[in-house]
């Protein structure tokens, strides 16, 4: 059990940092825990996570191989969160 709860603590802060609709979301979840759980079968999970680099790392890397462009990253956050956001997120970078 402290397998899943690991794995579900860590997937869980992977899809916080994800601009993404609710069933890439989902999709993604499903993936990243079979695939964990997987691997928690034959090493220790928390050397395997940390394999797999930090929650945002694993984020970001889902996210660049979805969205093939800036721009589409730009449109899916206007769509999901409003322009306020991304203005937001341009004044920090």
């Amino acid at each position: 059990m402290e397998n899943e709860t690991k794995a579900r603590k860590f997937i869980t802060e992977v899809l916080k940092n994800m601009v993404v609709d609710s069933m890439t979301k989902e999709r993604i979840e499903k993936d990243l825990y079979c695939h964990i759980m997987e691997a928690a079968e034959n090493v220790d999970i928390d050397t395997f996570l940390q394999q797999m680099g930090s929650p945002q790392e694993v984020a970001s890397e889902f996210m660049q191989n979805i969205y093939d462009s800036d721009s589409d990253l730009v449109q899916k956050l206007v769509q999901d969160k409003g322009v306020s956001l991304i203005l937001c997120k341009l004044q920090i970078a």
